[in-house]
């Protein structure tokens, strides 16, 4: 599940061209838009105390097995964290699917650091990352 090239570098995702951009903020440069996905060691992170997500037994073996059948999806859906006080990176976005990486033995994840967001840039991706899915007590 490796993002590194053979460079040892990892590589960076590229802006989509203008014409598709279409509907975002014309504020954001493409050059904002670059993501840096690291290769972290799952001890590495922790799961963030307040996780408003609930995984039923059943939606968690589904989430278990699409990571063990599409690996690759955590390259294109890498976990979202923050450097906290202790040094450890705190998940943002991708709490069910790092304890489910947990479970399945894995050693590594793809990791998008946010460490250059606010406080409140936080408060609201943790809140839209978890709109969509699971269920929440």
């Amino acid at each position: 599940m490796s993002a590194k090239k053979a460079s040892g570098k990892v590589p960076r995702a590229k802006a989509a061209p203008s014409s598709s951009r279409a509907g975002l903020d014309p504020a954001i440069s493409e050059t904002s838009m670059i993501v840096a996905v690291q290769e972290i060691p799952i001890a590495n992170l922790r799961p963030n105390p307040s996780n408003p997500r609930i995984c039923r037994d059943d939606r968690f073996a589904k989430l278990k097995k699409s990571i063990t059948e599409f690996p690759d999806m955590m390259n294109k859906r890498p976990i979202v964290a923050v450097t906290d006080k202790d040094g450890k990176l705190m998940v943002l976005g991708g709490n069910m699917r790092l304890r489910a990486c947990q479970d399945l033995g894995l050693k590594t994840v793809p990791v998008v650091l946010a460490d250059d967001w606010t406080e409140e840039q936080r408060r609201r991706f943790i809140i839209a990352d978890n709109v969509g899915f699971g269920e929440h007590d």
